[in-house]
């Protein structure tokens, strides 16, 4: 599934609604935005899916934030930061 907006904001919170309306009917389609070039629409991706994706959309976000959280480049890690702060469950930060 292709999104027409461009604006990566507004693509990510797109996709992190399609999540909260379609729940675990969208998981193949909001994953495929896991490896958008833009952080935004990542960002929004994975959100909505640890919200709304049950364990398959916490699993495939989880693989993500996990990665990004161990990266080397500080801005793939506050990413990963800023999500698990958007989805706001404290069990899934381990300092």
């Amino acid at each position: 599934m292709t999104l027409e907006e461009t604006d990566p904001e507004v693509k990510g919170a797109a996709i992190h609604t399609l999540c909260a309306l379609e729940g675990e009917e969208i998981l193949e389609t909001a994953a495929e935005f896991l490896l958008d070039s833009q952080p935004e629409v990542r960002s929004g991706a994975m959100v909505g899916l640890l919200q709304h994706g049950g364990i398959e959309g916490i699993v495939m976000a989880g693989q993500n934030i996990t990665t990004m959280h161990k990266s080397p480049d500080a801005l793939e890690r506050a990413l990963s930061a800023r999500v698990l702060g958007e989805v706001g469950i404290s069990n899934f930060y381990r300092p």
